[in-house]
């Protein structure tokens, strides 16, 4: 299907008819919030702490959330816009957004929210893993705030466009973001892994990393196996002193780094991850 079909605030509209108002506050202020979902055949992949993390987040943004707005309703919001595009039988991205209505300067004059669904097909596979790996550097011009706002994903993210432009200007695929205390503690679009030693280093969500949901899902399969997980601070050192480097995020899957700066990265441990991971998503 060549033109997308939006669902904005339960309507199903095609998506030139969707036009933003001057005063919109996501445009104005950033004042919202977005979830990126894969959907496979009609499954959204991990929905439950998809749509949780979703609650949770406007909570915290003190958005009045619609009685309306239960799990089921908005899992049937979300499956009528993959329907209406096309997609049920296929791979897709789902972009749920949510905003507070116009209104007010920085102080709103209402709370309420509009919400909007978009899809985009998928054509790379789930969980499957690059073979070649990805390719990592640094980003070192900006740092991310150690604060709960920051485990969030907001409709403000201009530290991840420019950590998006140093990367493709670097011709890497992942940059690696710090936050003010000099540690690194996510890419811009990923969780970030260390293995060393048989041991898994990812930061903890208090130093400033999005709380993700795949890396939720990594957690726990570590968790099966038996592995020692460290909720460490990661210094830039480490990454050079690393056996192994993962990144993760709800659209890819768990992806290695096969080279940051001179040093190449092999996968040992990640193969018996990526068919967990996959077993969890399908079969749940």
């Amino acid at each position: 299907m060549d033109k997308r079909i939006l669902n904005y605030n339960g309507e199903l509209i095609a998506e030139e008819a969707f036009n933003l108002s001057a005063d919109n506050r996501s445009f104005r202020y950033g004042d919202g919030l977005f979830e990126s979902m894969r959907c496979e055949n009609g499954r959204i992949l991990f929905w439950e702490d998809h749509y949780f993390r979703v609650m949770g987040s406007m909570c915290m943004l003190r958005m009045d959330i619609p009685s309306e707005l239960n799990m089921d309703f908005l899992h049937d919001i979300l499956l009528k816009a993959v329907e209406a595009n096309g997609l049920l039988n296929n791979s897709c991205r789902i972009r749920l957004n949510f905003w507070r209505k116009a209104g007010g300067l920085y102080a709103p004059s209402d709370r309420s929210v509009n919400y909007l669904v978009e899809c985009e097909s998928i054509e790379k596979p789930a969980f499957e893993l690059i073979e070649k790996g990805v390719s990592a550097d640094i980003y070192y011009d900006h740092q991310k705030a150690k604060s709960d706002l920051s485990t969030i994903k907001s409709n403000n993210g201009i530290l991840y466009v420019l950590a998006s432009i140093f990367a493709e200007e670097s011709e890497v695929d992942q940059v690696f973001i710090q936050n003010t205390d000099q540690h690194v503690i996510e890419s811009q679009n990923s969780n970030i892994f260390v293995i060393k030693d048989n041991e898994i280093i990812t930061p903890d969500t208090k130093e400033g990393c999005l709380d993700g949901i795949m890396r939720k899902q990594v957690l726990l399969v570590a968790e099966e196996l038996g592995i020692t997980v460290k909720h460490d601070p990661i210094r830039n050192y480490e990454l050079s002193a690393a056996d192994e480097i993962w990144v993760s995020n709800a659209i890819s899957g768990l992806q290695y780094v096969s080279k940051y700066k001179n040093k190449e990265y092999k996968a040992a441990m990640m193969d018996t991850f990526v068919e967990r991971l996959k077993e969890m998503a399908f079969n749940s």
